[in-house]
């Protein structure tokens, strides 16, 4: 029987105590041994409740390929642990404990961060670490008593440390979770995972950046041992400096990364460091690397290793013994995956540039994100490839192996997935594919487990019936062996049958290809030639221009299709010391050369350059994708799997984020005349800057231009051409049947007019999986605006469903942090099941997505809109409006005077609920200057009588949202305001009573931003009531006495009520008892304008027929209007009890 906690206290009390009576000179007499067998032996059994006397669970100085590590402990389940035992007083004072009071007893993992640059680990902790490695342990353990540190072999970092015995009392949590039932349930795994994880490592960011530099700087220094870095002109060839200084920082890092994982001997680029530094005579440290380079291309055969630009770089001793000492200091097996590559993200946001003919590094205007998106949070990313590559691997809801098996799907098996393409068209450094990579090592391995039980049972069963003979059963069982030996190397087939990678900057494709190499060289037991993904599966070019894979201009090319098909299989199946390997790379790179030749006129008329605009024909590129062995389309062409986070940027030149690489205050800091002042300040110091301007702006005007004219983009609607909708599009184009695609795009995608055809392309064709939109509020990314919105968006393709998952959080009460993403999102309750029939209702001309809060917002939403009209409904025999804008203000500002002279300009800012003269005008017009401007418009018709407005600019963080009154005759208008005519006065005053009222303006808070649109004031539900309904009548009253407040619409309260106009008095003193002015009076008084806004409020609530819970629902969601404060509870109640007194 195990011990208990108690038992496990009381056990330990015990060998304190036996330490603790020990002199100093009797400690350092025991011997290893000693050591062992009378503490860390009792430990193990006494306390944490290890079987040590089973030879299965513990073993002493067991042979292993590593050495003899002194004690394995082999659990049931956990991963298997190796101990290193050491005498008393041989294992240091951790580092940590000696800095701090605090931490001088236990280091527990929430106090550590993960190491990149790390500090030296000692001889003996290295030796544990590496026993348990190299065996493909998971765990290893340094103790001597006096101290015991956990440490993940596998990631190489430390897990906990108690540096003191009684540390083991003081935090038993801990030390409990070592105990053999609780290893066997998982508690190492948990207890590492506890350790702080930053998103980027910012020690290794300046590593890199800050070696960049300098091995760029060493080139340009050297120049007469590097002429292939100067053009003619003797000026320096930027993009082939980039290419060079990138690719041999990728190799120095694959050639570490290899070592840590014993891919090749640790220590190896230190051998040829120490053998330079420590020896002047030795030859320079370059032809060492050279000469290595060279040997590990011949044994591993890697794309980023064979000759190329960089094997002509010179680099000096001075810049590379520095570099490769620092090296050391990196821990590639402690930096996760997603560490790394979010650390890569930050590092292509800047890139190497010249600043009057030297050297520095600037803002990388080609891969940084105009919103400053540098990187994708992993959050995001996990959520996005398990909600596409996990559900569709697994069958179930979350993506996870055990999760629960959605409707309709099952999980698949190796053999399912041979056809299986996933890809990331702007992968950067390659995050979104690391994190797949992961998720389908995790189903390999899971697979040949699966087969290794299956096989086994089917063993015995054969057995069972009488079956020994070896080679029966051996042919028996080869279903199951034959399987699990074609995916035993499965980094491999990962790498180059199933991910897939294109982004437009070359260094950040290379870097993507670095960082998936990486994560195959982790799994020990790789076959030595490394995957062949750079230019192969992993490519650089324009994702969004080139030929469709279904374009009918290939159909002439089937047999190069073809060919080039069967090369590229034939590579990935020919070993690397095959002669006819290199044959089948340069017949590859013939074919694909000959293709694009075969197309270039045609881009060539779009394009004057086309090495900067470099076309991506995905046909071409990808062929196995498309095509079948004789080019011709496959039944089912596509990728199963897109994802990513594209580029969000507006196809158009921006001179400021241009000239802001070279000086960062044109971007916002600088007024226009100051930006135009430096522009000429900087054009005159480099003149190249203005013919780089001019350059990009060509290719940007052009770009946009093709995108409009190519028939290849159908679905990109109106306003700005958008580089996240042309991505959208053609990777629904690229997807096979039933493939999914999981984005992260701004949150137009859902709402804007502008997208409404590409949310009909995924409705008619697929259905959305999910909507998740979010604010920047909690900073996911930093250094966008923190009101910015992004949504995560699933859809599948060619499959239909009734509707789609989705959450909208923007306001700071209840944005969503990107560490509490994961739980948020699993939680049911925090999401709304949106069907799809219900966006024809909304929304019909746009399909828009209204961003609802709750289950009962959408509910509610619902019942308002009911059956009823969209204003922006075309009705015969019914009343409809007109709706125009009059003045611009910009272009029509010369009509504008500031001295009175003429009629007021109204704006926005002029007016306010029922209010006309809310502020003063800034702005007149002569009046026959402004009946000129409007001739021939539906406004100079109207300019003589009543129109209503609305307030565009408006924000839905503001009290009230929609702003809406009644111009008086003889007036003009802005274009902040929307203004127009109904066919009477009556409807003018039944329009403004619904848009004021809290339940339209609701409505409005879910469609809106900080713009209140034509568009969306069309997309309303507005009962067209007319005169006689009771409704009506009373609304048209109750507005009429809240907007004919002044002489200047005694007409409009005439025409109406039926009465003269009479000025409203002022009452002299308020008090409870003074009665309401008379309903056939105008009302400023504002208790009583209350009370009417409250009954009109009321009216437009029973007419929607909201419940009264449904109608208080509303109310708070105006936290400005009702504050929870007794005033504010006083007011909401005020408006059901009117409720409660029409009901």
């Amino acid at each position: 029987m195990p011990p208990t906690q108690d038992e496990a206290k009381r056990a330990l009390q015990t060998l304190i105590d036996q330490y603790n009576r020990m002199t100093e000179a009797d400690r350092l007499q025991m011997t290893e041994a000693s050591v062992v067998r009378q503490f860390i032996d009792r430990l193990l059994e006494e306390v944490l409740g290890w079987p040590i006397k089973e030879p299965a669970r513990y073993k002493y100085e067991l042979s292993t390929q590593a050495g003899r590590p002194d004690i394995t402990l082999i659990p049931e389940s956990g991963g298997t642990i190796f101990l290193e035992a050491k005498r008393f007083g041989r294992i240091a004072e951790l580092e940590a404990a000696r800095q701090s009071r605090d931490l001088s007893r236990t280091i527990t993992p929430e106090q550590m961060t993960l190491p990149g640059m790390a500090v030296d680990r000692t001889p003996e902790e290295q030796q544990a670490i590496n026993y348990a490695f190299v065996n493909n342990g998971e765990w290893a353990i340094l103790t001597n008593f006096e101290r015991l540190r956990l440490f993940n072999a596998r990631k190489d970092w430390l897990v906990i440390s108690f540096e003191k015995p009684e540390a083991y009392l003081e935090d038993f949590g801990y030390l409990w979770q070592l105990a053999y039932e609780n290893v066997c349930n998982g508690s190492l795994n948990a207890l590492s995972n506890q350790r702080w994880t930053k998103e980027v490592d910012t020690d290794y960011l300046a590593f890199i950046n800050r070696e960049r530099l300098s091995l760029a700087r060493d080139i340009v220094t050297h120049r007469d041992a590097n002429r292939w870095a100067f053009e003619s002109d003797s000026a320096i060839n930027l993009p082939l400096l980039r290419s060079v200084v990138q690719r041999f920082l990728d190799r120095l890092v694959v050639v570490r990364f290899a070592e840590d994982h014993f891919v090749i001997p640790p220590g190896t680029l230190r051998q040829f460091y120490e053998l330079r530094k420590t020896n002047p005579y030795t030859r320079p440290l370059d032809e060492y690397l050279d000469h290595f380079f060279s040997r590990f291309n011949e044994d591993h055969n890697s794309a980023l290793f064979s000759r190329g630009p960089v094997d002509e770089a010179s680099f000096s001793d001075d810049a590379l013994l520095p570099l490769i000492e620092e090296l050391y200091r990196a821990r590639y097996r402690s930096m996760p995956a997603d560490i790394i590559g979010n650390t890569y993200e930050q590092y292509l946001g800047k890139a190497l540039a010249l600043d009057n003919g030297s050297v520095t590094t600037r803002d990388n205007l080609e891969t940084r994100k105009k919103q400053g998106s540098y990187y994708t949070p992993q959050v995001i990313v996990r959520y996005i490839v398990d909600h596409s590559l996990g559900r569709w691997l697994y069958g179930t809801v979350d993506g996870q192996p055990d999760g629960e098996l959605a409707d309709g799907e099952t999980r698949k098996t190796a053999s399912d997935i041979r056809d299986l393409r996933v890809l990331d068209s702007a992968c950067g450094s390659g995050s979104f594919l690391i994190y797949a990579y992961q998720v389908l090592a995790g189903f390999y391995q899971s697979e040949l487990d699966r087969l290794e039980r299956e096989g086994e049972a089917r063993r015995q069963e054969l057995v069972a019936q009488g079956m020994t003979s070896p080679l029966d059963l051996q042919v028996q069982l080869t279903p199951y062996t034959a399987e699990r030996e074609r995916i035993q190397h499965y980094p491999r087939i990962i790498l180059e049958n199933h991910l897939y990678g294109v982004d437009l900057d070359p260094q950040a494709a290379e870097i993507a290809v670095v960082n998936l190499i990486m994560r195959a060289m982790e799994r020990r037991g790789i076959d030595k030639r490394l995957p062949l993904i750079l230019n192969q599966n992993v490519k650089v070019g324009n994702s969004l221009i080139g030929l469709r894979p279904d374009d009918e201009r290939l159909a002439e090319h089937r047999d190069a299709l073809a060919a080039l098909r069967r090369l590229r299989v034939e590579l990935v199946n020919t070993p690397h010391t095959d002669p006819d390997h290199a044959r089948i790379m340069d017949e590859i790179e013939a074919a694909r050369a000959g293709l694009y030749a075969a197309f270039e006129a045609d881009y060539a008329a779009h394009f004057s350059d086309l090495n900067r605009a470099r076309p991506f024909h995905w046909g071409v590129e990808f062929p196995e994708a498309f095509y079948d062995a004789d080019g011709q389309p496959l039944e089912d062409p596509g990728f199963t799997i897109i994802f990513g986070n594209p580029p969000w940027e507006i196809v158009k030149p921006d001179l400021r984020e241009f000239y802001a690489q070279f000086d960062e205050r044109i971007e916002s800091k600088l007024n226009r005349r100051q930006v135009e002042q430096r522009i000429v300040e900087l054009n005159a110091e480099d003149p190249r800057h203005e013919r780089d301007w001019q350059a990009t702006t060509q290719l940007i005007e052009r770009s946009a231009a093709y995108y409009r004219a190519t028939s290849d983009y159908t679905r990109q609607g109106r306003g700005d051409t958008a580089t996240h909708k042309l991505f959208t599009e053609r990777s629904w184009v690229l997807l096979a049947d039933g493939g999914r695609l999981g984005y992260v795009v701004p949150s137009g995608i859902y709402t804007d007019l502008g997208t409404k055809d590409l949310r009909q392309m995924l409705l008619d064709e697929g259905h959305i999986q999910y909507i998740y939109s979010f604010s920047n509020e909690r900073f996911f990314f930093p250094g966008v605006h923190h009101d910015f919105k992004f949504a995560l968006i699933g859809a599948q393709k060619g499959v239909s469903r009734d509707g789609f998952w989705a959450t909208f959080r923007f306001n700071p009460r209840v944005a969503v942090a990107p560490d509490e993403l994961p739980e948020f999102l699993a939680d049911q309750n925090n999401l709304i099941y949106v069907k799809q029939d219900s966006l024809d209702k909304f929304s019909p001309d746009s399909l828009s997505v209204m961003e609802f809060q709750t289950r009962l917002d959408y509910a509610t939403a619902g019942r308002i809109y009911a059956d009823y009209p969209l204003l922006g409904d075309e009705i015969e025999d019914c009343w409809n409006l007109d709706f125009v804008r009059e003045f611009d203000m910009a272009n029509d500002s010369g009509l504008f005077n500031q001295k009175k002279r003429g009629l007021p300009l109204y704006e926005g800012k002029m007016i306010h609920q029922y209010d006309a003269y809310f502020a003063e005008p800034r702005y007149w017009i002569e009046e026959s200057a402004g009946i000129e401007k409007l001739r021939g418009s539906k406004s100079e018709s109207w300019f003589h009588g009543y129109r209503f407005a609305f307030r565009e600019v408006s924000n839905i963080s503001n009290a009230r949202t929609t702003i809406a009154t009644i111009l008086p005759p003889k007036t003009f208008a802005g274009h902040t305001l929307w203004v127009g005519a109904a066919p009477d006065t009556h409807i003018l005053l039944f329009y403004v009573a619904m848009v004021n009222s809290f339940c339209i303006d609701w409505l409005v808070r879910f469609k809106a931003s900080k713009h209140v649109t034509l568009f969306l004031m069309k997309s309303l539900p507005i009962p067209r009531l007319t005169a006689g309904n009771p409704v009506f009548d009373g609304l048209v009253a109750r507005a009429a006495r809240l907007v004919c407040t002044r002489a200047e619409f005694a007409d409009l309260w005439q025409s109406v009520m039926g009465t003269a106009w009479v000025a409203p008095q002022t009452p002299v003193e308020a008090t409870h008892e003074s009665p309401l002015p008379s309903p056939l009076q105008p009302v400023i008084d504002p208790a009583a304008r209350q009370q009417v806004r409250n009954e009109i409020d009321v009216l437009v609530a029973h007419l929607y027929e909201l419940t009264r819970a449904e109608f208080e629902h509303i109310l708070r969601t105006f936290p400005l209007v009702f504050p929870g404060t007794p005033a504010g509870e006083a007011k909401l109640q005020a408006l059901l009890d009117e409720y409660d007194r029409q009901a």
